[in-house]
C-alpha cells in the first residue's frame, strides 16, 4: 500500500483497513451495510486527519463493488451465507484486475468461502501467521490469502 493505490475494505466494521490504507497515502474506501460502522469510521478518519470514502453497501447485493488495486476482506469468513457472498466478490474483483488479501482468524465459514471459489477455478490457500495483539495474553493465528 503506498500513495495513490486505490484500496477497497470490503466488509469494513472498524475500518482499521481502511484507516491504515488512508494513513499510508492510498485512495481509502470502506464499504460497510451497518449505518453504526460507517458512522464510526467517519469519526476515526477525522480524528486522524485522513481521507476515507465511506459506502453503504451490501457485500451479498447486485451492485458492483468499486474499482480498486487492492480489495480486502478483513474478518469476514463467520457465517456461510456472508462467504459465499465474499466468495462471490472476491471472484468479481479478481476479474476486474485487483489484487485480493483476505484475512481470517479461523472463522466457522472459511470452509465455504473456500469450496465457493474452488468451484470457480480459484485456488485459495490460506497461509497462518502468528499475530500478536496487543491487551492479549495469548498470541492469535490467523489465515492470510493474497490473489491477484
Amino acid at each position: 500500500v503506498r500513495p495513490g493505490v486505490r484500496v477497497l475494505d470490503v466488509g469494513a466494521g472498524t475500518g482499521i483497513v481502511s484507516l491504515t490504507a488512508a494513513h499510508l497515502g492510498a485512495r481509502a474506501t470502506a464499504l460497510d451495510h451497518d449505518a453504526f460502522s460507517r458512522a464510526v469510521i467517519l469519526r476515526a478518519a477525522e480524528l486522524a486527519d485522513v481521507h476515507v470514502e465511506v459506502r453503504d453497501y451490501d457485500v451479498a447485493g447486485d451492485d458492483p463493488l468499486p474499482a480498486a488495486d487492492l480489495t480486502v476482506f478483513a474478518d469476514v469468513l463467520y457465517e456461510p451465507e456472508l462467504a459465499r457472498a465474499a466468495a462471490r466478490r472476491t471472484a468479481e474483483a479478481l476479474a476486474a484486475g485487483s489484487r485480493v488479501l483476505v484475512t481470517d482468524p479461523g472463522r466457522f465459514a472459511r470452509a465455504e468461502y473456500q469450496r465457493v471459489l474452488r468451484d470457480a477455478g480459484v485456488d485459495v490457500a490460506f497461509d497462518d501467521v502468528v499475530v500478536r495483539v496487543p491487551g492479549e495474553a495469548q498470541p492469535s493465528r490467523v489465515g492470510v490469502w493474497l490473489a491477484g
